[in-house]
């Protein structure tokens, strides 16, 4: 069995690629106070994500400065860092790339910049534009996706990522979930031997194929269930015999 991880943040020097990984780089002027006096923008970055749909991680510290993250509806990983001045920013835009995203700067704040990973479709530029207000040309008068989340199964899948994540739970693992991710649902954990797992639920086989195409961006392994095109598991590095056969049981034994 191989192995999966998601999407990051940047606390005082650690850059957090993933739910669960870590990816470390030095930051000279990094600081393990956060910052309070500009929580607000990172808030009311995220409140604007949440209305959108998306699943919103944060604000959270990073490094000098605050961060929100969120994996939209078409399961876009994008995001935004507010920083206490212009110089700080300028440290922190310089960090993020190193664990795969990519920078747009603000045009109206230089203590600010967007954050977004892959390539984003159209609606998912839109919304960060919305959200963040980096006012990139033609793409800050379209809406976001109107398109509502699916609702048929979502029951169904409920209940199969939840007895997924008691299964965790039962062999002793540290379970985060049931959560959105994107347009499906997921479950994380972190097991006994230091082991990074996880299974995602889709309502359909084409949003779980498009799903299964956005973890590895995150450091996530992906590991296709032969019973269930609707979902699959995954994990990150390389697992344990133990964690191998407890992500077995766990997914693929239901």
């Amino acid at each position: 069995m191989r192995k999966l991880g998601l999407v990051g943040v940047v606390a005082a020097a650690t850059v957090f690629a993933g739910c669960g990984s870590t990816k470390t780089v030095t930051v000279s002027t990094a600081s393990t106070t956060p910052p309070t006096s500009n929580g607000g923008g990172a808030s009311t970055v995220a409140a604007c994500f949440t209305a959108a749909g998306a699943a919103v991680r944060g604000p959270h510290p990073a490094g000098q400065g605050t961060a929100v993250y969120a994996v939209t509806r078409d399961s876009g990983n994008v995001g935004f860092v507010k920083a206490p001045s212009a110089a700080i920013a300028t440290r922190l835009a310089q960090v993020f790339p190193s664990s795969g995203w990519k920078i747009e700067q603000l045009k109206n704040d230089p203590t600010a910049f967007a954050i977004y990973k892959g390539t984003l479709t159209r609606s998912d530029s839109a919304l960060l534009s919305k959200c963040t207000g980096k006012g990139s040309t033609g793409s800050t008068s379209t809406p976001p996706s109107t398109t509502p989340p699916p609702t048929s199964n979502a029951g169904g899948a409920s209940k199969v990522v939840s007895a997924v994540a008691a299964c965790f739970t039962a062999a002793g693992a540290a379970v985060r979930g049931p959560h959105p991710a994107g347009q499906g649902t997921a479950v994380y954990a972190l097991t006994r031997d230091s082991g990074n797992v996880g299974f995602v639920k889709a309502p359909s086989a084409a949003i779980a194929a498009r799903l299964a195409q956005v973890f590895p961006s995150s450091g996530w392994k992906i590991e296709q269930l032969k019973n269930d095109p609707t979902a699959f598991a995954i994990y990150q590095s390389t697992l344990t015999s133990a964690d191998s056969a407890l992500l077995s049981k766990c997914t693929k034994g239901r």
